[in-house]
């Protein structure tokens, strides 16, 4: 019995570090591959542009746990979801509205507004479905959507510029853009193969959707901290710093920061955690101590791999 749970979470975690070391690999190469002939300033204008987006739905991350304790604790999953999706329609419409002209107008980047609203409503869309797979813990769907999302965006990006025609930077965005919101399409067939869809309906808020509601944002302080350091230091290059620079900060630097965490603490955040929670819910206590001691002893061999090399 015990055994069975930390083979579990083994399995989990180690595929998922699989499917993010070829996510690491397709990514890092094709951004070096980008950085031998596209224009450093194209490369930093268009990061910068994902980067600010990304930075304004930090407020769904603290969602994704919160969401996977509260359905393991209750299984009420249409009123999670809802409350879910309503907030993220919100948090969509407060990025159209504020960070849009904030690109466009404060920063004087010279992007299109499609291409924006795309990748706003591309990275949204697939956030949601993110989440919905997390909280019913389809971990197989996860490690195939780590690799297959940046493999499309290669795809889409060499089919929109050698193809279709359109410039490096036009290329990148509506590479991004469709690409996500493949993925998510992706995800929303192959959860309907395993659970229907929920209908949008009035939330029943009671103490357990209050509390829910409490968690995602405490988990959203936690969370954002970490990622919002990495963020600040994008909008402090962009303030103080030529934009040679900020393309070596971009596609040099901030890479190493995000496949680091990509690689070992996702895996935490996606695999054992979810499992951690059910446990506790169920009082298998003895269980924790044997994902802890794995994990653990995990972490010693990965920092001493870090510390040779």
């Amino acid at each position: 019995m015990h055994s069975q749970s930390v083979t579990k979470v083994k399995k989990a975690f180690l595929s998922g570090i699989w499917a993010t070391l070829i996510s690491i690999a397709i990514g890092f190469t094709f951004k070096i591959w980008l950085a031998g002939w596209v224009a450093k300033a194209d490369l930093a204008l268009f990061h910068t542009v994902v980067d600010i987006i990304s930075l304004s739905m930090i407020l769904m991350t603290g969602f994704r746990s919160s969401m996977v304790v509260t359905y393991s604790q209750t299984k009420n999953d249409i009123d999670i979801i809802n409350i879910f999706r309503f907030t993220l329609i919100f948090v969509v419409l407060m990025t159209w509205g504020g960070v849009i002209p904030y690109i466009k107008h404060s920063l004087d980047i010279g992007v299109e507004y499609l291409q924006l609203v795309g990748i706003i409503f591309g990275l949204g869309l697939k956030l949601y479905f993110t989440n919905l797979v997390a909280m019913y813990r389809l971990y197989d769907i996860t490690n195939r959507t780590t690799w297959l999302d940046p493999a499309l965006n290669v795809a889409l990006f060499l089919f929109a510029y050698y193809i279709a025609g359109f410039s490096a930077l036009t290329a990148l965005f509506y590479g991004l853009t469709i690409s996500s919101l493949i993925t998510a399409l992706y995800m929303y067939i192959s959860r309907r193969k395993e659970i229907s869809t929920l209908p949008i309906k009035p939330v029943q808020l009671n103490s357990d959707m209050y509390g829910y509601v409490k968690k995602s944002f405490t988990a959203t302080l936690e969370a954002g901290a970490s990622i919002l350091m990495i963020y600040i230091a994008v909008l402090l290059t962009i303030r103080y710093f030529s934009v040679d620079e900020l393309g070596d900060f971009q596609v040099v630097v901030r890479p190493v920061f995000t496949y680091m965490t990509m690689l070992f603490v996702f895996p935490i955040y996606r695999f054992v955690l979810p499992e951690l929670s059910v446990k506790v819910r169920n009082g298998e206590f003895s269980e924790i101590q044997l994902i802890r001691r794995w994990v653990f002893k995990l972490s010693f061999i990965v920092s001493g791999a870090f510390f040779l090399t």
